[in-house]
């Protein structure tokens, strides 16, 4: 289930953080606000694969877009700030009880703070999913990242982010199939799934690795000091091809093509 949310500034100038942990947060404090069982179980424990080790990684099967602010704005510090307009952003989730609970805990409160700016919402809207195909081109919500660990020396593990293009597609793909293994009890009978960036638009904006297409994303880390660090990762934000097995391509659109939290 996805929705759109237009946001409305009290005054201005007003501003947007550009960290996603400051979004994520938000989601989190709104559906606490109706369901606090929900919000602590996600934001807590979240959904581990069949199968895999409970200290496997754990999903929490939203994701959300990057903010859209007005034209015009000017980036200060760890914020946009702009003088009029408002702010367009897409939150997205396997869970139809998340979604609502998220719209529930917006209504219940006539104003909200993101950030330093408290807000109006002025608009929010369902979005209807596509009808899914085995051959489908999107653009994700927000940039994508991947990564996979790698083993060092002293034994530990370390997770490097991927800039290959044939890599990157791989991961994409072994990571929507462990979501649908955490996500559903039946196994995943046709394991089709491809995943391809639009080449010719690569070839038009110059390459996978051009600026028109490549964007931070920030979000905020515990260190191994213990206090929290921004942390600035480039990810891809292009059209891409995905062909396969219709499943996962809709749980792609539904809580696997964007930001999502973390953990």
């Amino acid at each position: 289930m996805r929705i759109t949310i237009k946001l409305k500034p009290l005054r201005y100038p007003a501003a947007i953080p550009i960290s996603h942990h400051s979004w994520q947060s938000f989601i989190y404090e709104m559906v606490e606000a109706v369901n606090p069982q929900l919000s602590q179980a996600v934001h807590d424990s979240g959904w581990v694969a069949r199968g895999d080790a409970p200290t496997a990684k754990r999903f929490k099967f939203f994701v959300f877009s990057v903010p859209e602010a007005p034209r015009g704005f000017v980036f200060q510090g760890d914020e946009k700030v702009f003088e009029s307009g408002t702010v367009f952003w897409q939150v997205s989730s396997l869970s139809s009880e998340f979604i609502t609970s998220l719209v529930a805990g917006m209504a219940s409160q006539r104003i909200v703070r993101i950030g330093r700016t408290q807000f109006e919402v002025e608009d929010l809207q369902f979005v209807a999913p596509p009808d899914f195909g085995d051959e489908m081109r999107f653009i994700a919500l927000s940039p994508l990242v991947a990564s996979k660990p790698v083993n060092l020396p002293d034994g530990k593990s370390q997770k490097v982010y991927l800039r290959d293009e044939s890599e990157f597609a791989a991961a994409i793909a072994e990571n929507l199939k462990t979501k649908y293994r955490a996500a559903f009890a039946e196994p995943l009978e046709d394991e089709r799934f491809e995943f391809e960036f639009d080449q010719e638009y690569l070839r038009q904006v110059g390459g996978f690795d051009s600026r028109k297409v490549t964007r931070m994303v920030y979000f905020v880390k515990r260190n191994s000091q213990g206090s929290m660090e921004r942390i600035g990762i480039r990810g891809i934000q292009a059209p891409f091809w995905v062909r396969g097995c219709r499943e996962l391509i809709e749980l792609g659109w539904q809580a696997g093509f964007g930001m999502a939290g973390l953990g």
